[in-house]
Parts: structure tokens; sequence; C-alpha cells
């Protein structure tokens, strides 16, 4: 069997998996829709009473979703972004890039979404943008993001133009933001100092390392799941 032949055979395997998964994914994915809406609708009514916050439980699932979701975004953008530059197989196609920028962003939304649920005062969310104070961290990281989020933008459009001389600078400034989302994470847990395990300069290269195999199973996973068709 020749190298074209294996990789033929390869690439019809994984289509006809993902063909076979489309239909369960979807039917997961409803679920999960339906079960976030009744839990949105539960949080406008009855607000943070069925959270159990105290003072052994500050935070509760929403940012455990946001922690994870931003791990999964900034690996994932770090990963398709080195591996375009540096020309890696699987990735030197502007199309692959486009599938990691997609990816992070697709994950960086619903953590903000878990962050605005946890706020006490929904209403107050766009202060943090319009009367910031720079020595917080949280002012710090909602500018951080959303100039990210920017920044991913123009490489998504960029990636369609030909030999365009800003993407791979735009990717280098993305990918430095993507380090900072894993790491002020640890930042985060690190000023707990009552915590021995967590009061630990290793703890956001610790997150950073998360954030990395996070980024990586992502991408396998929606590689796998939008994998190419051939007859």
């Amino acid at each position: 069997m020749t190298k074209q032949d294996y990789s033929s055979g390869t690439i019809q395997t994984g289509s006809s998996l993902a063909t076979q998964w489309t239909p369960i994914l979807w039917l997961v994915w409803i679920l999960f829709l339906v079960a976030g809406i009744v839990g949105v609708v539960f949080r406008m009514t009855y607000g943070h009473n069925a959270s159990g916050y105290g003072s052994y439980v500050p935070w509760g699932l929403w940012i455990g979703v946001y922690f994870l979701a931003v791990g999964i975004s900034g690996g994932s953008f770090i990963l398709g972004g080195l591996g375009y530059l540096f020309g890696v197989d699987g990735f030197a196609k502007p199309s692959d890039l486009r599938c990691a920028i997609v990816l992070s962003l697709a994950a960086l939304l619903p953590a903000f979404l878990g962050v605005w649920l946890d706020l006490g005062r929904m209403d107050r969310l766009m202060n943090i943008l319009v009367h910031p104070s720079f020595t917080s961290m949280m002012a710090f990281n909602a500018w951080m993001y959303n100039i990210f989020l920017v920044v991913a933008a123009l490489c998504w459009l960029l990636s369609f133009k030909q030999n365009s001389s800003w993407l791979k600078p735009l990717i280098t400034l993305g990918m430095f933001f993507s380090i900072l989302f894993p790491s002020q994470s640890g930042v985060f847990f690190e000023a707990v100092r009552t915590n021995e395990f967590w009061n630990s300069p290793l703890l956001s290269m610790l997150f950073f390392v998360s954030a990395i195999t996070l980024g990586a199973g992502s991408l396998l996973f929606v590689r796998a799941a939008i994998a190419p068709k051939t007859s």
C-alpha cells in the first residue's frame, strides 16, 4: 500500500466516523442548549439563591466554566497560530488557521457569559469597560479579552487574503494575549493565600500547560468532526 493510498483510506475512515457522530453531536448540543436556557431562566428568576455560595464556596459553576473555556480559547489559538507560522502539517493552510480561530472565539464567548451570570448586578457589566481601573486584575482582563476578540477577528478576515503582510504579526500578537489568558487565571488563585496549594508561583504555569492540552484536545475533536469527505 502506497503512502497516498494509506492517506486516502485514513481520510475516508475519518469522514465516515464524522458522519456517524454528526446526529449524536447535534442531539447532545440540543440537550445542553435546553438545559442552558432553563438555567438562565432560573438565574434571572431566582438570582443566586440556588448557587450555594458562602465562605467556603466563593465561586460556583459559572466561574468554573469561565476558567475551562478560557483555557480552551487560549490553547487552541496558540497551537493554531504556531502551526500556521511554522508551516506544520495540519496547520499550514489558511483554512486550518481559521478553524483554530473560530474554536478560540467560540470558547471565549461562553466564558464571558459565565462571568456575566455570576455577577450580582448583571446590568453593570459595561462599567468595567467604561470606567476601568487598571490596577484591578478584573479590568485588565476585560480589556485584554476584548482586544483579543478584535485581533482574532482581523486574523480571520486576513486569512482570506493572499500574502497579507499583516496576518503573521497579528497572529503573534494574538498568541501573546492567548498566553496571558491561562496565566492570569493562575494569578487569581495565587491571590487566595489561605490555600497552600494555590499559593504558589507554579500555578500560572500549571494553568498554561493545562490550556495547551485543552486546546490540543479540542482541536483534535473539531478536526475529526469536520473531516473532509472523499469518494
